[in-house]
Parts: C-alpha cells; structure tokens; sequence
C-alpha cells in the first residue's frame, strides 16, 4: 500500500501563505531554519515574472515523513478569476537540505502549482518558463536557452 499524505508516520510541520500585499507569512513551522529562508526567497521571485494571469493567494501544507526523513510541501495557488488549484506533489526533500537545496525544491513544486492555476510563472525574457536549477551548489533559475539569469530569491531585483 502507498503512503499518502495524513496517514501514520507523517506530522504536519509548516503552514504558510503568500499573498501579493504581505508577502509569505508563516503561522506555524517545526523545521530547521533553512526551510523558512527558503520558502521565503521563491516568495520573494513570485512577485515578479508572471505571464498570461496573476497569482492572488498561495497556502502551503508541509509534511515530515519520520520514515524517510523526507519533507513534502504542498501548494494550493488561487489565481485571479479562478478557484484555488493544487495540494498535490510527488517531489519531497530531505529535513537536512541545504538552503539552495530546498529553495530549487520549493521553486519547483510552487511553479508545478502555479501553471496548473493557469498562470505562467516565471517567465523569461524571450518567452517560455524559467527552471529552477542548481547551479555550483547555489539556487538559480535558467531560461529556455540554459543561461542563468539569477539566483532564487533575487528575480523580483532584477525583473520589471
């Protein structure tokens, strides 16, 4: 039997918003520090770079797997006009990941999110998304052309 979400084995370890106006609030986290500094710098990226709609609410569900020792967060993406979109993800991280590490992983689970509510996030500067990667151990996102146009965390300073 697969494991899902909620079932035995599994605490709930981080509950977090991202709006427009406040930016990411964090009522409730039990994770090492890293994991807030992260979640803060793809909040930090997601004011800037969007294309074809616009994100109005973003809630996070965090979920520790004592098992594993893997971290799974989960998105659920309002965007204007329409429902909230999501919770679901099949991608986790270690508890013990380095800030980079996680904000790559958080970049990537929000942006999975984020398209499936119908908006296009962040989009580059010829067109098309943006990947988070890693790139000498730092979080980067890369255009469709491979090159690196800035650190997670640091696109909404350089972006109009």
């Amino acid at each position: 039997m697969v494991k899902t979400l909620g079932q035995q084995g599994y605490e709930q370890v981080l509950t977090a918003v991202w709006t427009p106006q406040a930016g990411v609030e964090v009522p409730e986290i039990d994770l090492p520090a890293e994991w807030e500094v992260a979640l803060r710098r793809v909040g930090h990226d997601l004011r800037a770079r969007q294309y074809a709609g616009r994100i109005e609410r973003i809630d996070w569900v965090g979920e520790y797997d004592d098992h594993s020792g893997y971290v799974a967060v989960l998105s659920s993406v309002t965007s204007e006009g329409r429902p909230a979109e999501g919770l679901g993800t099949c991608e986790a991280a270690p508890l013990d990941s380095t800030e980079d590490e996680i904000a790559r992983y958080l970049a990537y689970v929000v942006q999975d999110e984020v398209a499936r509510a119908h908006v296009a996030w962040p989009w580059a500067d010829g067109g098309g998304f943006c990947t988070p990667r890693l790139a000498d151990d730092e979080a980067v996102w890369v255009d469709g052309r491979g090159q690196n146009i800035g650190q997670i965390g640091r696109l909404g300073d350089t972006a109009g």
